[in-house]
């Protein structure tokens, strides 16, 4: 049996609200990931899949939000929930890489943006800046950013969104993480762009033997990326199966609604 890089269980995450009910946002769902898979998250906006992401990292807004008791979230076999901030550091952007949904907000406009893969390569591993400059040139090339040692010394706004979205790729991969979560990693591209941003992350799966959680709205993307896929609404998983199954033989009703839109 394959290895469960992912073990999610009875996951619910409640925000709490002022003057106002507590509101779950994800509601006991499970699932799990295993080496070398992509797995697909789908569902309209609120449905819970980017609060389940940021679940998995511990980045929820402290005080705000709040995981249930009886959440479980492992990776490798160890539980993540409730795990020292210091271990968590090293996971995120070290074992498990992040692409978040809009780079323009996620990269600092201040730096650089070979510095901000470099420093990532920095906090993980122990080697020199001139080395980490080195190995960031090789990240932008490998991402798909043309003239990388150029690149490396732009600043965020003067880089177009598909080479901001792939310097958050560099990032992402930078530590040669067992997972990727690629949160909405499409959003405001065009097409053209999306198919290529899509194909980059297949070749980099490959290369790299990563698995992968690849969220998103747009399932004509989930399909040519996803082995298997979940399908949420209002913070619970309705439907999940083989990327293949869950296309041409959808069980919910909300499935058939997202297909045939």
């Amino acid at each position: 049996m394959t290895e469960n890089l992912l073990e999610v269980k009875n996951l619910s995450v409640i925000f709490k609200r002022n003057n106002q009910s507590p509101f779950i946002a994800v509601d006991n769902i499970a699932f799990s990931l295993k080496k070398g898979e992509v797995l697909g998250m789908v569902g309209e906006s609120g449905s819970g899949k980017s609060v389940t992401a940021l679940s998995v990292l511990g980045l929820l807004p402290q005080g705000k939000a709040e995981i249930a008791d009886n959440s479980s979230i492992r990776f490798n076999g160890a539980e993540l929930i409730g795990a020292p901030e210091q271990d968590l550091r090293q996971i995120r952007g070290g074992q498990i890489g992040f692409i978040f949904q809009e780079p323009m907000s996620s990269l600092n406009p201040l730096h650089r943006v070979g510095k901000q893969v470099a420093e990532n390569l920095l906090m993980h591993q122990k080697i020199t800046i001139k080395q980490a400059k080195r190995q960031t040139i090789k990240l932008l090339k490998l991402a798909g950013i043309k003239n990388p040692a150029v690149r490396f010394n732009a600043y965020p706004h003067e880089l177009s969104g598909g080479q901001r979205q792939r310097v958050m790729i560099a990032m992402a991969i930078a530590n040669n993480p067992q997972i990727l979560i690629a949160d909405e990693p499409t959003t405001a591209l065009d097409v053209t762009i999306q198919e290529q941003i899509i194909n980059l992350l297949l070749d980099l799966k490959n290369k790299f033997n990563m698995s992968v959680l690849f969220i998103s709205h747009d399932l004509r993307l989930v399909r040519k990326i996803a082995d298997n896929i979940i399908v949420m609404k209002n913070g619970k998983i309705v439907e999940s199966g083989r990327a293949e199954d869950i296309f041409l033989r959808p069980q919910n009703d909300y499935t058939k609604k997202l297909i045939s839109s």
